[in-house]
C-alpha cells in the first residue's frame, strides 16, 4: 500500500536527571517483536516503541524478571498469552507480562497504538505534552513492580479539537493522547484512520445537504418562513422542517450520500464512517410557518428537529441499520422536547454554551438539569464542549482546569459516548499546554483519581525548576475565582475578568517572577513561564492599568512597562510556535486592541467623590467590547479622554431605533431589566446621560449591563465596594449618537461611550 507522506512535528525534548542506580552490565533494552504478516498500525507502533527504547531505556526489569521481548499486535503467541485483537473492543488495549516477556495488543485499527503510548508514557516516563512539546527522560534501566494492564475508553469519540494551528502530523500526536478523532484533519491509515462522519460535515449541514444559494430560486418553500419571507443559508436562516415534499427530497440526499461514500471507502480499502450529522445552520432564524409553530408550540423546537431527523431516520435504518443521524441540542432547540423521543438509531449532541466556563457542566444547576433531562428523550448523548472563550478577550486567565475532572466523570456518569471540546487557540488560551493535557487525559479516562499527582507531574516535567511557582500562581488566580463567585461566559467579556484585582494580579505576577529567576538563563524554560503568564501580563499593562492605577496610590507604570515588554515577546514567539498554519485575523484584532490601549492617556482617574451617593465608574477602557466594530479610541470631545466607538454597518436592522439597554442574569440565564429609547430621548452629537433608575442587583457577579440593541458593550454590575444589595441602585450611562440611522442626517451612524456609572445613596 502506498502511503501519505507524514510531516512528523519538530519536538521540543527535555532531558530530566537521573541515572542506573543497579549494574548495567548485560542489560540491553528489550526487542520488539511483531508478526511477519503485522497491520500497518503494528509497524507503526513498533516504530514508535523502538525510538523511545532508544532514547530512555537501558534495560526493563519488571517485577525482579529482565524483559528480554515486547510483543505487539498479533504476534505468534499472542493467542497464547490469551489476547488476539479480532477478540477485543475496537480501541481497548490490553499490556500483559509473562515470564521475561510483555504483551500489548488492542482491538480495532487503533487499539495496539493506544496500548503502546500508554506503555511509553506510564512505563517509559516519557510525557506528549503538546504537538511540539515531548518530554523524554535521561536513559537508564528503568524498573517497576508491574506493568499489567487492561483498559477500555469510556467514549467512543474523543476530540479535543485543535483546529489547524500546527503543521499536520498525520494524527500521531492525537492518538498518543489516546483521541480517536483530530477534528477536521483525518488520520493516515498508519495510525488506524479516524473516528469519522461522514460528508458532507460533522455539524451544521443543513446549507450544506440544500444550500440556499442553489434551492432558494427553485424551492423557496423548503426554506424557513418568517414575517412573510423566506430565509436559507449557514448564517441567515434554517430550514421548514414540517414540510412534506423537504423531508423526501432531504431523505434522498441523505440516503444517496450514504451509498455514494460506502462505495468510495471500499473502492479505497477503509472503513465506511458510521454517523451522518443532520443539524440546523450556526443560526436561530427557524421557521415561524403555521405548521412548525404548532409542532413547536406543542414539543418546543427541539421537537420540531425531532420530528424531522426521525422521518430521515427511520427511512435509513430499513437500507443501512448500522449507520446513525446526529442532530444538535444547541441555541433554540437546547431544551429537550416534551413528548417526542429520538429514535434509537439518532445521536443528540449536547452543546454546552451556557455553563460558567470555570466551573464547567457538573457545576452548572440549568445546564446539568437540562442534560439530564435530554437522557430522557436520546438513547445515544454526545457532548460538544469548549474549553475556549470567543472574542477580544480570548487569553483571559481563568482557572477552569481545577473543574476538568468532574466535568468529566459527570459526563461519563450519565453514560455520554462521545467528547468534542474545542481547545483551538494554542498560541493565545489560558494556560492551554495544561489545559490541554488535562482535556486529553480525562477524556480518556474521566474515572481516573489522581488529578494532584497529574498536575504535579505536568508542572515539574514541562516547567522545571519553575514549575512548583507557576502553579502558586494558578492557586492564586483559583481562590480568588472562588472567593469573587467569577463566571466566564462563552463570549467572555472584559470585566469578565475583573475578579481579578490589582492585588491579585500582583500576588500572581509575584510567582511569576520567582518562577523566571527558577529558570535564569534558560530560554526555553524561561519562555514557557512567561506564556504561562501571558493573560495577567495583558490584563497589567493593557486591559486593567486605568482601573488599576485608581485603586492605589503606588505608580505602577513601571512594572507595567515591564509585562508590556514581556507581553510582546511571548505573543510573538507563541504565534510562531503554536499557530503556524492558523490565519492572523483573530489575533491581530487582539494585538490591535492591545496598541489602542496602550496608546490611551494614563492620567489617574478617580472615583466619583459624591456626599451623597456611592458611586461607582467604568471609563471606555473598562467597558467590554464585542466584535471587530467597536474599538476604543482617543477622544477629544470626551472629558475623559477616550470613548467607546460603535460603527454602525449602513443599513443595520440591529440598530435601528429604539435603542434599548439592560441588564442581563448570567445565573439564570435570562434578561431581568429592559430599557428602550426613542428619537425625542436622543440629543444629535452631543454627549448625554441615560438613566436606568430603581435597579435591584442580585448579590454575586453574575450580571451585566448591555448598552445598545447590539448588545455589544458590556459592563459586569460586580465588585462595586462596599454598596447593599438589597437597596436600589441607579444606571448612568454617558453617551453621543450621530448620523443617518439616528437623525437622518445623512452621515455615517455612530455610537460613542465614555463612562457608565452605578450609583446607590449612602
Amino acid at each position: 500500500m502506498k502511503l501519505k507522506k507524514v510531516f512528523l512535528p519538530l519536538f521540543s525534548v527535555l532531558f530530566a536527571g537521573g541515572c542506573c542506580q543497579i549494574d548495567c552490565s548485560g542489560i540491553q533494552p528489550p526487542q520488539v517483536v511483531i508478526s511477519e504478516n503485522a497491520a500497518l498500525t503494528e509497524r507503526t507502533a513498533k516504530s514508535e516503541l523502538e525510538k523511545y527504547l532508544s532514547k530512555c531505556s537501558r534495560g526493563l526489569i519488571v517485577g525482579g524478571d529482565i524483559i528480554e521481548k515486547i510483543h505487539l499486535g498479533d504476534s505468534g503467541l499472542s493467542g497464547k498469552a490469551g489476547f488476539l485483537r479480532s477478540k477485543m473492543e475496537s480501541d481497548s488495549f490490553v499490556i500483559r507480562k509473562v515470564g521475561k516477556e510483555i504483551f500489548i495488543n488492542g482491538g480495532g485499527t487503533r487499539g495496539v497504538l493506544y496500548g503502546t503510548f500508554d506503555f511509553i508514557e506510564q512505563v517509559l516516563d516519557v510525557r506528549f505534552f503538546t504537538p511540539v512539546v515531548t518530554y523524554i527522560p535521561e536513559a537508564k534501566v528503568i524498573r517497576v513492580p508491574s506493568v499489567d494492564k487492561e483498559f477500555k475508553f469510556a467514549f467512543a469519540l474523543r476530540d479535543i479539537y485543535i483546529g489547524k494551528a500546527y503543521h499536520p502530523d498525520g494524527g500521531l500526536y492525537a492518538v498518543s493522547r489516546g483521541m480517536s478523532r483530530g477534528g477536521d484533519i483525518p488520520f493516515d491509515q498508519k495510525y488506524g484512520g479516524s473516528f469519522d462522519y461522514g460528508p458532507p460535515y460533522s455539524c451544521h449541514t443543513f446549507d450544506r445537504y440544500l444550500p440556499a444559494k442553489v434551492y432558494m430560486k427553485t424551492h423557496p418553500h423548503f426554506f424557513s418562513l418568517r414575517n412573510g419571507e423566506r430565509y436559507g443559508g449557514q448564517h441567515t436562516g434554517q430550514l421548514c422542517l414540517t414540510n412534506p415534499e423537504l423531508r423526501e427530497f432531504f431523505t434522498k440526499l441523505v440516503l444517496d450520500n450514504i451509498k455514494a461514500t460506502n462505495e468510495a471507502c471500499r473502492k479505497a480499502g477503509i472503513a465506511a464512517p458510521l454517523i451522518y450529522d443532520v443539524s440546523h445552520n450556526d443560526n436561530s432564524r427557524y421557521c415561524l410557518c403555521e405548521t412548525c409553530s404548532a409542532l413547536a408550540a406543542k414539543e418546543r423546537q427541539s421537537g420540531v428537529m425531532i420530528d424531522f431527523v426521525n422521518y430521515i431516520a427511520e427511512r435509513v435504518a430499513k437500507v443501512y441499520p448500522e449507520i446513525k443521524l446526529q442532530f444538535f441540542a444547541y441555541q433554540y432547540n437546547a431544551e429537550p422536547p416534551r413528548t417526542l423521543k429520538a429514535r434509537d438509531n439518532v445521536i443528540v449532541r449536547i452543546c454546552n454554551t451556557g455553563s460558567n466556563q470555570i466551573t464547567g457542566a457538573a457545576n452548572d444547576k440549568v445546564y446539568s438539569r437540562m442534560f439530564k433531562e435530554w437522557k430522557n428523550f436520546a438513547k445515544h448523548v454526545y457532548i460538544w464542549d469548549y474549553a475556549i472563550t470567543y472574542g477580544d478577550m480570548n487569553g483571559g486567565p481563568y482557572p477552569s482546569e481545577f473543574y476538568i475532572p468532574s466535568a468529566y466523570k459527570f459526563y461519563a456518569e450519565n453514560n455520554v459516548k462521545g467528547i468534542f471540546c474545542e481547545s483551538e487557540s494554542p498560541a493565545s488560551s489560558d494556560m492551554w499546554e495544561l489545559k490541554y493535557y488535562l482535556l486529553t487525559c480525562y477524556a480518556k479516562d474521566p474515572n481516573r483519581t489522581d488529578y494532584q499527582k497529574l498536575v504535579d507531574d505536568f508542572y515539574q516535567k514541562y516547567y522545571g525548576p519553575a514549575g512548583k511557582y507557576v502553579y502558586n500562581s494558578r492557586k492564586i488566580l483559583h481562590e480568588a475565582a472562588i472567593r469573587k463567585k467569577a463566571v466566564i461566559g462563552w463570549f467572555a467579556s472584559g470585566v469578565d475578568f475583573s475578579y481579578i484585582d490589582l492585588k491579585v494580579n500582583l500576588a500572581m505576577q509575584e510567582q511569576l517572577a520567582k518562577a523566571r529567576a527558577a529558570v535564569a538563563g534558560n530560554e526555553e524554560l524561561t519562555y514557557r513561564v512567561n506564556r504561562a503568564g501571558l493573560g495577567i501580563d495583558r490584563l497589567l499593562g493593557f486591559e486593567f492599568l486605568g482601573s488599576y492605577q485608581r485603586s492605589t496610590e503606588r505608580d505602577l507604570e513601571p512594572i507595567a512597562a515591564e509585562a508590556v515588554k514581556r507581553f510582546w515577546a511571548t505573543w510573538d514567539e507563541s504565534m510562531k510556535r503554536n499557530a503556524p498554519l492558523m490565519p492572523r485575523t483573530q489575533f491581530d484584532r487582539i494585538k490591535k486592541r492591545c496598541e489602542t490601549l496602550l496608546a490611551l492617556p494614563r492620567s489617574p482617574r478617580k472615583q466619583v467623590n459624591d456626599p451623597k451617593n456611592h458611586i461607582v465608574s467604568y471609563y471606555a477602557d473598562e467597558i467590554s467590547s464585542i466584535g471587530s466594530t467597536i474599538t476604543v479610541v482617543p477622544d477629544q470631545t470626551s472629558e475623559f479622554g477616550s470613548s467607546l466607538k460603535i460603527v454602525v454597518p449602513k443599513g443595520s436592522r440591529t440598530h435601528r431605533l429604539p435603542q434599548s439597554c439592560g441588564i442581563y442574569s448570567l445565573s439564570q440565564s435570562k434578561e431581568i431589566y429592559h430599557w428602550k429609547f426613542t428619537r425625542k430621548d436622543l440629543k444629535d452629537n452631543e454627549w448625554q446621560w441615560l438613566e436606568l433608575k430603581n435597579v435591584l442587583l442580585p448579590e454575586g457577579n453574575n450580571c451585566y449591563l448591555y448598552i445598545t440593541n447590539s448588545w455589544v458593550a458590556q459592563v459586569l454590575l460586580a465588585y462595586l465596594g462596599e454598596v447593599d444589595r438589597s437597596k436600589p441602585f441607579d444606571l448612568r450611562v454617558h453617551i453621543k449618537f450621530d448620523g443617518d440611522l439616528f437623525f437622518g442626517n445623512g452621515k455615517e451612524s455612530l455610537i460613542y461611550i465614555d463612562r457608565v456609572d452605578v450609583v446607590q445613596p449612602k
